[in-house]
């Protein structure tokens, strides 16, 4: 069971979405388990255009949700940012804040606890986000976009490399193990 929210399916209609999947920018959806949500998860989950933050452990790792077409149910680390009106404030120039070392040096001030470092939403609410006027944040949001696209390619090619290690090293295995 996680967390009470379903029962884990390879069919599953939702993906569960834990810290460790919130990773630099992106979400690695390759990784998430597959759920078939039991109760009503409207509250834990996550729509396009929301930012994912983690909250304990590797506090701040942060990323867009850039797709809805399948449910993310969010774990209890992992916090969700929802622009509610996106003409003040671009969700991906928010990224931009967040990720930058500003935005990581305004999180830093508010994660508390010695042995796992956590951040509260009011310690959230408590970062200053500066708001320049829309065609500033759209500049901004520009270059995430390139960053971010940057980043989904060296994954997808990162990928590709770790996929034929694997094969290379069943290989050499079989070669080995006669």
């Amino acid at each position: 069971r996680m967390e009470a929210i379903g029962e884990k399916s390879d069919l599953g209609s939702s993906l569960y979405v834990r810290a460790g999947e919130v990773n630099d920018l992106l979400i690695d959806a390759d990784t998430c388990i597959r759920v078939n949500a039991e109760r009503n998860v409207q509250n834990y989950t996550a729509q396009r255009g929301d930012l994912l933050m983690t909250r304990a452990g590797t506090v701040g790792r942060v990323a867009l949700v850039q797709d809805d077409t399948v449910p993310l149910v969010l774990g209890s680390n992992v916090l969700k940012i929802s622009i509610t009106n996106k003409s003040q404030i671009l969700p991906k120039f928010l990224l931009a804040v967040l990720r930058s070392d500003y935005g990581q040096k305004q999180i830093d001030m508010f994660t508390g606890g010695s042995t796992i470092r956590t951040i509260s939403v009011s310690g959230l609410r408590q970062i200053k986000i500066p708001v320049p006027p829309i065609e500033e944040q759209e500049r901004v949001a520009q270059q995430m976009t390139q960053i971010i696209e940057t980043k989904s390619e060296a994954n997808k090619i990162s990928k590709k490399f770790k996929l034929k290690e694997q094969e290379l090293l069943e290989k050499l295995n079989n070669a080995i193990g006669r």
